[in-house]
């Protein structure tokens, strides 16, 4: 019998009476043998202990053991596989083990008369807790099993005590692959506050396991809920009611994230789409402060000394007033070598993004003279230009800064991201540029936490705790500059937010590629079908020693199952997730149109909009 068959289970019989012969095992008293009757074996026994290391037993399964599916009590059961749950009793109580491995080998045949060997069936298994003589289920056991000890498949009733059912405190996320009659919830607080993620490869069933979880937040006894989903793909609107707050960053025209809220250093590397030079650093920098300043100077809601206002102070500003002063020093000639009058032709301006024309620069000396930048910055504030005027990049609109010197704009931007009395808020940034996405998904996590972090009985924070859930969540982790702001602000969320009520939830077919920091603080992993190494090592090494053999299962999972392991779920389970309804538009491209004849392909639409940053028709 080779690893990858089936292990056959016991064949169920009922308690007969007839005498057996006896047998010397060690119960959990180590001290004392006992004699056992093996009449009292039970049809539903599978194996015995045979090796204890810490929480890890190894169980010899029983030689006459056929079928993997017995029936017991009128419903099916599967037996010996990974991720299935077994008992052994203990006096009054029963421990219960999570299987991790299954293994097959052959040892010398008891009988000298039988020559050759005989195989020998064992599986690994781990010790999660026990139900008491009350029927309740507790983490951890109190006492140890001894060798011979026996070992039982678990029915579906005993099951019950272990899952609880879903109510205010818990989500209903799907069911047991082993007995699809036991519904599996999530301790919600602990899913939220002690962050998570969720992970499996392309056509895993991933997108639509969270857009279950989602709807079962949408729809639940949760009616405060606060919940931003930063959409990577725009899967999840279709997945979602018309009760949730859905902002389209590339079909916003007017400000949802304005420029003014990033920092400086950030803010220029999605115009440039790029590093900036040291010099262009230097002066944006510089410009980005002063015209902070001046703004603070002017608004009757602010009372700030110059001072205590930087390049990276959330007060608004004029980027196109600050483009403007760039560009025009990058232009600027002179009319005398004292450098006092420009030599200006045409004036430029800044709100239509025109820059100015200057007189070239003589020859030889003559003039007119060059300013003291005059090309400093080369073709950067072509490059901000261009930035400003891509449809793209609208939800970077600064607003109307008339308006906001009579009154705070902050309140009423965090406001709309948050959805007001919308228990989620969906945050589709599929249309972003790639530059700029890495910054706009962490101004936001920094924005959501710095609330958190200063909010007492109002506002978000412990007495309203939050859930962010990042869709792709691998894209905005690399270690490159313009993911800096996303990449520090979640590794700090996944050491702190617990304190200040903010739960991360990454979901990512890159788990590898996932900040470690995150990984390690991650309280609860839904994991679905995963066949890239790495990423399985990955997942390894982020679940406990005990139930690491399991990750070994991860690329044999059915489309839309999972290992949930972790604090929200008593019990390392394998589980059949829910189906969403509807389903999120996550799914892959039909080749149907193959079949059929047709007109040949126009590209003319395609490249139009392509050229023109016009978002696609299906958008």
């Amino acid at each position: 019998m080779g690893l990858d068959q089936e292990i056959p289970t016991r064949r169920l019989r009922p308690p007969l009476i007839f005498s057996r012969p006896k047998c010397l095992t060690f119960g959990a008293d180590r001290s004392n043998s006992r004699i056992v009757d093996m009449s009292e074996q039970h049809p539903t026994l599978i194996g015995r202990v045979v090796a204890i290391v810490g929480s890890a037993l190894t169980v010899e399964l029983e030689s006459d053991m056929a079928g993997i599916s017995p029936t017991w009590n009128g419903q099916l059961h599967s037996v010996g596989q990974v991720g299935t749950t077994v008992s052994l009793p203990q006096g009054t109580s029963k421990l219960l083990a999570v299987v991790t491995r299954i293994s097959i080998s052959g040892v010398l045949a008891a009988d000298i008369s039988d020559l050759g060997t005989r195989d020998s069936r064992s599986m690994e298994v781990q010790l999660i807790g026990e139900i008491d003589s009350l029927g309740s289920f507790h983490r951890g056991v109190t006492s140890y099993p001894g060798i011979h000890d026996a070992v039982h498949f678990v029915s579906g009733d005993e099951l019950v005590p272990i899952y609880p059912r879903a109510d205010s405190s818990h989500i209903q996320v799907g069911t047991l692959s082993s007995n699809k009659s036991i519904k599996v919830s999530l301790d919600l607080e602990k899913l939220v506050m002690r962050h998570s993620a969720v992970v499996g490869s392309t056509g895993a069933g991933k997108s639509s396991a969270v857009a279950a979880i989602l709807q079962g937040l949408e729809h639940g006894p949760w009616f405060s809920a606060n919940v931003i989903v930063i959409d990577s793909h725009g899967e999840y609107a279709s997945a979602l009611g018309t009760q949730t707050n859905k902002i389209d960053f590339s079909k916003s025209t007017d400000a949802i994230l304005p420029a003014w809220m990033l920092p400086a250093e950030d803010l220029l590397r999605v115009l440039i789409r790029g590093e900036p030079a040291p010099v262009l650093r230097s002066k944006f920098t510089v410009l980005v402060a002063e015209a902070r300043r001046r703004f603070a100077k002017d608004a009757t809601w602010l009372s700030l000394a110059p001072e205590e206002v930087n390049a990276d102070s959330p007060i608004p500003f004029d980027l196109r007033a600050v483009w403007f002063e760039l560009d025009e020093a990058n232009r600027r000639t002179f009319n005398e070598t004292a450098k006092i009058t420009d030599a200006i032709s045409v004036s430029g301006d800044a709100q239509n993004l025109v820059s100015s024309i200057f007189k070239p620069h003589g020859a030889g000396g003559a003039a007119p003279f060059k300013g003291p930048e005059h090309g400093s910055y080369a073709a950067y504030p072509d490059l901000i230009r261009r930035a400003l005027q891509d449809p793209r990049n609208a939800f970077l609109a600064p607003g109307d800064l008339v308006a906001m010197k009579a009154a705070d704009p902050l309140p009423g931007i965090v406001g709309r991201l948050l959805g007001g009395t919308a228990r989620i808020s969906l945050l589709d940034v599929s249309g972003v540029s790639g530059e700029a996405a890495g910054v706009v998904v962490g101004t936001i996590l920094q924005l959501i936490f710095e609330l958190a972090l200063r909010g007492k009985a109002d506002g978000i924070g412990r007495n309203s705790p939050i859930l962010i859930v990042i869709e792709e969540a691998h894209r905005y982790f690399q270690n490159d500059a313009s993911n800096r702001l996303a990449r520090e602000t979640v590794e700090r969320i996944a050491r702190e937010g617990r304190k200040y009520g903010v739960g991360v939830m990454l979901v990512s077919q890159r788990p590898s590629e996932l900040p470690q920091t995150a990984m390690s603080q991650l309280g609860t992993i839904i994991a679905l079908r995963l066949s890239n190494d790495s990423d399985q090592s990955s997942i390894s090494s982020a679940l406990p020693d005990g139930v690491a053999g399991m990750v070994q299962s991860l690329p044999s999972l059915k489309t839309g199952e999972a290992i949930i392991t972790g604090e929200s779920l008593p019990i390392p389970s394998r589980v059949l997730i829910s189906r969403p309804r509807p389903w999120p538009d996550s799914g892959d491209p039909k080749i149907s149109a193959w079949s059929e004849p047709g007109d040949p392909v126009d590209f003319e639409p395609s490249i139009h909009r392509w050229r023109t940053n016009e978002e696609p028709p299906n958008k």
